[in-house]
């Protein structure tokens, strides 16, 4: 039997986005990390294969890998950068709309991962750190807006900063970026309006 390497950005990025939080990571390099089960961990502990422990310190070939198929040139980091520069142009321009298409897609996110947190029951489910910046309370509370936008982008700032400083990572750099979109999109800095500067 032989099996194909698949090394692309997008999978990293739609797997941990599932399950950032209740997931086991290798110490490989970020590109050769895989997501599995905790629960799968314990039962692999006592594996083994061809007399020997199949997790150990030494690599033990399986299967022959055949091919690798690489990340697809456009990465969700270029994505997530492309709708940054989007937000923090918008707080120039302030189209109404186009800061709704923003916060349509943080709820749609938020309540994505609402659902694999409260409702669903599939491994390494139980926990997502993404909750914390996706979540669908800020859009429940849109009409509000001015007495949370200021400790949400607090939140957030604290959110990355912590993860940053977590042993371990659990985000891809694409949702650093995501939560930033978040934040400057939640802003309304009316000081930067170009309405205000043609008066």
């Amino acid at each position: 039997m032989c099996f194909d390497v698949v090394k692309s950005s997008w999978n990293s990025f739609i797997l941990s986005s599932i399950s950032a939080g209740e997931a086991e990571y290798t110490d490989l390099p970020y590109e050769d990390k895989i997501t599995v089960p905790t629960e799968l961990v314990e039962v692999l502990q006592n594996a083994t294969a061809y007399g020997k422990p199949l997790l150990s310190k030494e690599p033990i070939v399986l299967l022959k890998q055949t091919s690798v198929i690489e990340s697809p040139f456009i990465s969700p980091l270029m994505v997530t950068l492309l709708l940054l520069s989007v937000a923090f142009a918008n707080l120039f321009f302030h189209y109404r709309y186009l800061r709704w298409m923003f916060w349509t897609l943080q709820f749609m996110i938020a309540l994505f991962i609402t659902y694999l947190v409260a409702i669903s029951d599939l491994p390494c489910t139980q926990w997502n750190w993404l909750i914390i910046p996706f979540n669908p309370i800020p859009v429940l509370l849109w009409h509000w807006r001015k007495y949370w936008v200021y400790p949400f982008v607090a939140i957030c700032i604290v959110w990355m900063i912590g993860l940053l400083l977590y042993p371990h990572q659990v985000v891809v750099p694409a949702h650093y970026v995501l939560v930033l979109t978040t934040m400057v999109s939640a802003l309304e800095l009316k000081e930067f309006s170009l309405t205000r500067w043609r008066k």
